[in-house]
Order: C-alpha cells, then sequence, then structure tokens
C-alpha cells in the first residue's frame, strides 16, 4: 500500500479563504508543529497531539477487547486467536494450571 503526504500549502490555502469549513488534524509532516505554523493560527482548525482517536468509546471498544482476551487466555479458554494450533507444541509456555 502507498501512502500519500497531504500536500500542506493548498490545504491551508483552502482553510484560510474558508473554501472549505474547517479542519481536525493531528498528524503532520513535523512534529511537533513549531509555534509559527499556519494551522496554529487559524481559528477553523482543530489540532491534536496525535490523539484525535481518542475517545470513551474508542478506548471501550479497544481496551474492552483487549481485557477480554486477557481474561479468557488466563482461565485457558482463548478467544479470538488467529494462531490455535500453538496451544498444541510441545515447547508452549503459556499460562500454568
Amino acid at each position: 500500500q502507498t501512502r500519500r503526504r497531504i500536500q500542506t500549502t493548498p490545504q491551508i490555502e483552502a482553510l484560510a479563504s474558508k473554501s472549505i469549513a474547517g479542519a481536525g488534524l493531528d498528524t503532520f509532516d513535523v512534529e511537533p508543529l513549531p509555534e509559527s505554523h499556519p494551522f496554529l493560527k487559524l481559528d477553523n482548525v482543530l489540532v491534536t497531539p496525535h490523539i484525535g482517536y481518542v475517545t470513551h468509546d474508542a478506548y471501550a471498544a479497544y481496551y474492552g477487547g483487549t481485557l477480554n482476551d486477557i481474561e479468557a487466555f488466563i482461565e485457558g479458554n482463548p478467544i479470538n486467536m488467529i494462531n490455535p494450533e500453538v496451544f498444541e507444541k510441545p515447547n508452549f509456555r503459556g499460562i500454568s494450571q
């Protein structure tokens, strides 16, 4: 998969001219952004320090599933395993019963 970089100058121009209403951004070419960066001066830009995904629902979905996986593994009934055959290997060093 090829990642494409967003061209910052046209994005700043579009935001400054209000041809787009606004933007929420949390990934940049240079981090942290210098204090003089135009994004920090625009009133229609919300900038976060690479935590734009952090919400109660996102954490509950991500970590709730992880906690369930760990608890099931400790209880000896793993769930959501990609390679359950690993339990059958003689050198498996999982949870001792």
